[in-house]
């Protein structure tokens, strides 16, 4: 593929263009955050009018102000995640925030009729978890909020809708469907009995290989426009292509999502809370997530106003020697979104004693989370490396710990930022002429590890 192509890469955060080269490197990166409106019943939701006229905006720069002669499009975006259209086309209701608070009562009801929960969650690689369960936005329409609902011709997963803007194509693909939402029966390889028996399928789009493009014209310039992708999914992508060892993925932005694509069959089905995601071939994934960027983000913002030091002077904070996991063995920190802490009423700022302090014993609290999860849910057997990518890639102090928990394999952390985006790249093609580009360009530093244990 000798192209030129751009990847919007829709965090639930920030917003990110990047371009790459026919060898992958990256040629232009530009990245936007927008501010939330608030959804019909005044919790906050994404812009998506702003949005869209964002990716536009960008799309028309490259190709008009940098003369860059794009060629190839495609997107990656967060999951959990619908634009509902009527039968002309036009947006019903609000793209819903997953951290929307789900109707317990109608959870309940839900799995009076298709549980027991245990067995239904087994089924569909989806724990309960409200919202973030895309398929319960559509129950919830259905019976909360039935004025929108049946008004619904179709409802279409977040990133297939942005690569419709362009092509007027509307699909589904498997990475957006086997994200936690619980519509996937990964047992059957069908959709779930109960989206059926609620009459959901009239909704839903036909699946297509996440490899399919469309040729259309943009202005008068010629692209080739993928179906999009689920982001998660798409920053394990390029790692299937390039490594050699069995490996578990590290991706870490508002979500800390651990991927092992080499669990078992029966490993898969016998964890207690198990979690699947989809790779482009609907192979099942095992994965397990924490929400930790999010709870880093917000115990920063206290930290920050406690000393009153700046978030970026905080971020700047890289490990410090005397900071060992034997002297941040008493938990300081009460969460805001992780399960509560028993041993504490609210965090412990006696404990602090300066910034630095404050950093490393949140990031050592955190790393044990993640770690802890690992651990008991993840099947280990095999494992040689860690590859460890986004935000927390460049944060020494997590790195640290990390390498103290699992001192039995080889951390490796991505020079850039752009997993998702390179996914979303590699799946509209890659051929042998340009897999040395990829392999020059892609490049994991080991990280060495402070602690023998």
């Amino acid at each position: 593929m000798n192209a030129i192509t751009a990847i919007f890469d829709i965090g639930k955060t920030n917003k990110k263009c990047i371009v790459f080269d026919s060898n992958w490197k990256v040629i232009y990166k530009e990245e936007q955050a927008f501010n939330e409106i608030l959804d019909d019943e005044g919790f906050p939701c994404e812009d998506l009018s702003a949005l869209q006229k964002w990716i536009f905006n960008q799309l028309d720069i490259l190709l008009w102000q940098h003369k860059i002669k794009v060629s190839h499009l495609n997107f990656s975006s967060y999951g959990a995640s619908w634009v509902h259209l009527s039968a002309q086309g036009e947006g019903i209701g609000h793209l819903y925030n997953y951290l929307k608070p789900f109707d317990e009562d109608l959870q309940q009801q839900f799995y009076n009729v298709y549980g027991p929960e245990a067995e239904f969650n087994t089924h569909t690689g989806s724990p309960k978890s409200g919202m973030l369960n895309s398929g319960m936005q559509l129950y919830w329409l259905k019976y909360k909020r039935p004025d929108l609902f049946n008004q619904i011709q179709t409802s279409i997963h977040f990133p297939q809708y942005l690569s419709s803007l362009f092509t007027k194509q509307y699909v589904s693909d498997y990475t957006s469907i086997g994200c936690h939402t619980a519509l996937w029966d990964y047992s059957e390889k069908n959709y779930h009995r109960w989206v059926e028996e609620e009459q959901l399928t009239s909704k839903l789009l036909p699946i297509v290989p996440t490899k399919t493009t469309f040729s259309v014209q943009y202005k008068g310039n010629p692209l080739t426009v993928g179906i999009g992708i689920h982001d998660s999914s798409a920053a394990l992508y390029p790692y299937l292509i390039m490594t050699k060892r069995p490996f578990l993925l590290v991706s870490t932005g508002t979500w800390a999502v651990v991927f092992n694509p080499y669990a078992t069959q029966n490993f898969l089905f016998r964890t207690k809370a198990p979690l699947f995601y989809m790779q482009p071939e609907g192979r099942a994934v095992q994965a397990i997530r924490l929400f930790m960027g999010k709870e880093y983000d917000e115990q920063l913002d206290q930290i920050s106003s406690h000393f009153r030091v700046s978030k970026k002077e905080l971020n700047a904070i890289s490990y410090q020697s005397k900071y060992t996991p034997v002297n941040l063995n008493k938990p300081v920190f009460q969460w805001i979104y992780l399960d509560k802490n028993p041993e504490l009423l609210q965090t412990n700022w006696d404990a602090l004693s300066h910034p630095e302090a404050a950093v490393h014993h949140l990031v050592y609290d955190l790393t044990l989370q993640l770690s802890k999860h690992i651990r008991e849910e993840i099947q280990l057997d095999e494992i040689e490396d860690f590859y460890i990518e986004g935000g927390f890639s460049k944060n020494t102090v997590f790195l640290t710990y990390l390498s103290y928990f699992f001192p039995e394999v080889s951390l490796y952390k991505a020079e850039t930022a752009v997993g998702s985006a390179l996914g979303a790249a590699l799946v509209l093609g890659i051929s042998e002429k340009n897999l040395d580009g990829l392999r020059h360009n892609l490049n994991w530093e080991p990280f060495q590890p402070v602690f023998k244990i």
